[in-house]
């Protein structure tokens, strides 16, 4: 039994520990209303070119008819993390009505930059049709990622919101979590034996 207490406490304090440990490093927060937005440059570092803005949260924008905005995340790329993107803001005039939220998202190889596309879902709030949130998850970790907002084609009037969080957390990938998992039923092991 005692044993089995040390092992189950071993393994918990790895999983709880787990999210923490893997906190991804949140960069600054970028914003573009180009049309066409140029990826940033990934080298040792991220330089991203005149077409994006930083800017500080919450922050207040309009998109153009027929328009978009795009906001975008600088990270740190890594192979073995998965990340989590959440994107909240709030209709101020004009109405919203977002279409097809898109992401995109960019990785450093040998030959300058392998991009990604990754699926974005909307959650909406019936009591608060003003509020609206996105969520997506990305695979592996990439050096950066945007999320696209465009207005509706229908739309006839400019449309003001404001985004009040732009945020990122990465945890491990499965296997990832196996093997420290199972390292820990290993130490746990190793200490029961060695109080014995």
């Amino acid at each position: 039994m005692r044993n089995f207490k040390c092992k189950m406490t071993t393994v918990l304090s790895l999983a709880v520990g787990l999210p923490m440990l893997c906190m991804a490093n949140l960069g600054d927060v970028y914003l573009s209303t180009s049309q066409t937005p140029a990826n940033p440059v990934v080298n040792d570092s991220i330089t991203w070119g005149e077409d994006w803005t930083k800017i500080t949260l919450p922050y207040e924008v309009e998109i153009p008819k027929n328009g978009a905005v795009y906001m975008a995340l600088e990270n740190q790329y890594d192979g073995n993390k998965i990340k989590q993107v959440t994107l909240e803001f709030e209709s101020i005039s004009g109405g919203f009505g977002y279409s097809n939220p898109a992401g995109f998202a960019g990785y450093p190889t040998s030959t300058g930059l392998d991009p990604k596309a990754w699926n974005v879902s909307s959650i909406i709030y019936p009591d608060k049709p003003e509020l609206f949130t996105l969520k997506g998850t990305i695979n592996p970790q990439p050096s950066w990622e945007w999320i696209k907002l465009r207005y509706p084609e229908s739309s006839t009037s400019v449309s003001k919101i404001k985004i009040t969080n732009y945020s990122s957390s990465c945890v491990p990938e499965p296997s990832t979590i196996f093997i420290l998992s199972f390292g820990g039923l290993f130490l746990g092991k190793y200490k029961t034996k060695k109080h014995l």
